[in-house]
């Protein structure tokens, strides 16, 4: 669902185009469908939650967007998670702004729209036309240059293309469970989370042998 709704969006786009943001978008749209069948073994290249994930960080990096609740700062990565699950036509009626139950996403369309404004603003009208029809930018935001980043990330392990079928089923699993553990609450996953954020080891950090800083820490003997 995920890579057909992407790929499907990029035979539908003219070739014609000019303008930065076009031809970015082009560019990673072209590299997945190139590239799609060279690590995908099974329907999907990543899980909703990878992808989820990834989507929130690059929204972060590239667009400064934060979207929380006080009592739930994963409130938007668990609802990426339900959208890319839902029905190709369900998920383009609340792009469109159909009122739906994804509040959080719901304020994140808010702040891309405001984005996507001043990034039309840029284009030629034909690219323009073509952005708005095809409601690209918002697409390329929240699924397609998340998928892309994931694409590039796998062709460029060796590791991964390496693994079997099996393998790579297994490394995906996995990395749903642990995403889903940490926007659960899980303390000691959100443990390890912290300590790798702060760039020291989060088995010894969890162990209580290093502090915060990667520093020593020594057990009093008895």
């Amino acid at each position: 669902m995920i890579l057909g709704h992407f790929v499907c969006s990029l035979l539908l786009v003219t070739v014609v185009h000019c303008g930065s943001l076009v031809d970015k978008i082009l560019e990673d749209m072209e590299f997945v469908a190139v590239n799609i069948g060279k690590i995908r073994e099974d329907r999907d290249v990543a899980s909703v939650f990878e992808l989820a994930d990834v989507a929130v960080r690059d929204l972060h990096r590239t667009y400064g967007i934060d979207i929380y609740d006080d009592d739930d700062i994963f409130v938007l990565h668990k609802e990426l998670v339900q959208f890319h699950s839902l029905e190709k036509e369900k998920q383009d009626e609340i792009i469109s702004g159909t009122p739906s139950n994804f509040k959080a996403i719901s304020r994140l369309l808010k702040e891309l729209r405001k984005i996507e404004k001043k990034e039309l603003a840029k284009l030629k009208d034909d690219d323009k036309e073509m952005m708005k029809d095809q409601e690209l930018f918002i697409n390329y935001a929240i699924r397609g240059k998340p998928l892309a980043m994931i694409v590039r990330n796998n062709l460029g392990s060796t590791v991964y293309m390496k693994m079997t079928p099996e393998e790579r089923k297994k490394v995906t699993a996995e990395k749903s469970d642990r995403l889903m553990k940490l926007w659960t609450g899980d303390e000691q996953v959100m443990l390890e989370e912290y300590a790798k954020n702060l760039g020291i080891d989060p088995e010894a950090f969890a162990r209580g042998e290093i502090d915060m800083n990667g520093n020593k820490i020594e057990k009093n003997e008895l």
